[in-house]
């Protein structure tokens, strides 16, 4: 019997790790980004500035933002002592591997690492925080709680050539909001019914985009490759609307 097919478009840096959990659990992956990042460097007025005021505390929410990391410290070494907060436990290894020597906490989501933040005694005054251009929430919500953050655009996503139609499949997966507003128009008049999403702010991208035909859509219960092998083994394909 031919094994069902599951578009994998993400998490961009660790593409084999989710179409290996894929094929664990009898599925066929097809690695498919629905985006392109393109990295940036930092400017030399900003390096000048961080080397002048360096911040206490360091987050990084993707692996993207650790290129930005490393060409700011080598204008700026005092970074290299920063204690940090990662989302994603290989970013650490990463980091190490480029000389950063302080205390490093690494947390399953962003929203774990906004809690851990907000409850830790004492508090970082200042956050430096290398963000992507889609969204900027982690940094209102930190300075909501009273932070003071800055927050340079790292990295910018942009949505896969037009041009180019998703292959067939049964099952569409979405690491991101910024990849279901990309399948709005790349899979229109895909044929597939279904979609999963890595977690609830992906969800809701794709319940409020009223466009996308998928009539079974569910999350998974934690961002993790093993969490998609395990969704992957439940889902029944045999229904249809």
């Amino acid at each position: 019997m031919k094994s069902p097919r599951v578009l994998v478009s993400g998490p961009l840096e660790h593409l084999d790790e989710w179409c290996a959990a894929a094929r664990s659990a009898s599925w066929e992956p097809i690695a498919w980004p629905l985006i392109v990042v393109e990295e940036r460097t930092p400017d030399e007025a900003l390096a000048r500035a961080i080397a002048a005021a360096p911040p206490e505390h360091l987050c990084v929410t993707s692996a993207h933002a650790v290129h930005f990391l490393e060409a700011l410290s080598a204008r700026a070494p005092v970074l290299h002592a920063r204690t940090c907060s990662i989302v994603g436990e290989r970013s650490v290894g990463r980091l190490r591997a480029l000389g950063f020597s302080g205390a490093i906490d690494w947390h399953t989501s962003a929203e774990d690492l906004h809690e851990e933040l907000c409850t830790r005694s004492p508090r970082p005054a200042r956050i430096f925080w290398p963000r992507g251009d889609s969204s900027d929430e982690l940094a209102r919500k930190l300075r909501a709680a009273g932070f003071v953050v800055d927050d340079p655009i790292a990295y910018a996503y942009r949505p896969r050539s037009s041009g180019e139609r998703p292959p067939e499949c049964e099952l569409v997966f979405f690491a991101g909001p910024i990849g279901v507003r990309a399948w709005t128009e790349l899979g229109a008049g895909h044929p597939a019914q279904r979609a999963l999403s890595l977690g609830p702010t992906t969800l809701q991208a794709l319940l409020a985009e009223k466009s996308l035909p998928f009539f079974d859509i569910i999350s998974l219960p934690e961002p993790t490759s093993s969490a998609f092998a395990a969704a992957l083994q439940h889902i029944d394909l045999s229904t249809t609307p």
